[in-house]
């Protein structure tokens, strides 16, 4: 099985995965307020942040990003969804299109972040940190 560098897991764990339509700033491992309380007034259990910019973290060009996130954006048509951004706090990585998906169960999540061929995909449920689902 492949892993992930430290050094790659490292910036995934220090990314801000914004949902800016929202005000949401989401960071792993941290509680957020702000979160759960959206989750409950709109009574939401469930939730990832998923893209499909850079399969396995290979900087692919804007156009081949774009198209990636087009099909997984079609695949989250039963979903609610909020466009999204990964904010990486490395200024060298560029900021990732991306997707809050609203009640969608952890393995169609895991399974959505394998067919678009991610490193990594952010889960949670309301009243719990953040977390990030290694998928390789």
């Amino acid at each position: 099985m492949k892993m992930i560098p430290k050094s790659l897991l490292n910036e995934y764990l220090k990314t801000s995965y914004d949902v800016d339509s929202l005000g949401l700033k989401i960071k792993i491992n941290q509680k957020n307020e702000e979160l759960n309380r959206f989750l409950k007034e709109f009574n939401y259990d469930s939730w990832c942040f998923i893209t499909a910019w850079n399969p396995y973290s290979k900087s692919l060009s804007k156009r081949e990003n774009i198209i990636f996130n087009n099909n997984l954006k079609i695949d989250l048509m039963q979903y609610k969804i909020y466009p999204s951004i990964g904010r990486p706090r490395n200024t060298e990585w560029e900021a990732e299109e991306s997707f809050f998906v609203l009640n969608i169960n952890e393995q169609e999540a895991i399974n959505l972040g394998i067919k678009f061929k991610q490193n990594a995909i952010v889960y949670g449920y309301v009243n719990c940190e953040p977390k990030l689902l290694k998928l390789i």
